[in-house]
């Protein structure tokens, strides 16, 4: 390396830059999420299937379904506002009127009435240990 006419070498180079430039240790930084998946299946998901829902928009939910029977496991996204929903069928589907109307409960009813595919991904052959290790990454623990 030449500095205005000074010939360095890279090992000079490497030691006035450990001299002086202090090295600063950052404190750990934990993210945290406004929303935090809820479990609206069974109370042992594992076994009987689970339901995990975060709303993460004005309108929009994350939904991840386990269905342990069959040993698939869905990541969807949700926005219930969607033109393409029907929203009257999927609610007839699922027995809810105007009145009892919960946006969650209808987006958990959009991918059942219009199909996990229509939403995310779809995940085959998820047996437990792969859900567990799935659901850690996304801060549930079961």
């Amino acid at each position: 390396m030449c500095l205005e006419g000074i010939e360095v070498t890279e090992e000079q180079d490497n030691e006035f830059l450990k001299s002086h430039i202090k090295v600063v240790s950052l404190p750990k930084i934990e993210w945290k999420t406004e929303e935090q998946y809820e479990n609206y299946g069974d109370a042992n998901p594992l076994m009987h299937g689970g339901i995990w829902v975060k709303k993460i928009g004005e309108t929009e939910y994350e939904i991840i379904k386990n269905d342990p029977e069959d040993e698939t496991l869905s990541d969807l996204t949700v926005d219930i506002s969607d033109h393409w929903l029907q929203k009257h069928d999927v609610m007839s589907y699922i027995g809810m009127t105007e009145e009892t109307f919960d946006p969650i409960h209808f987006a958990i009813g959009c991918t059942d009435y219009h199909s996990p595919d229509n939403f995310g991904s779809f995940y085959r052959n998820y047996n437990e240990e792969k859900v567990i290790k799935f659901l850690k990454n996304r801060g549930i623990t079961i």
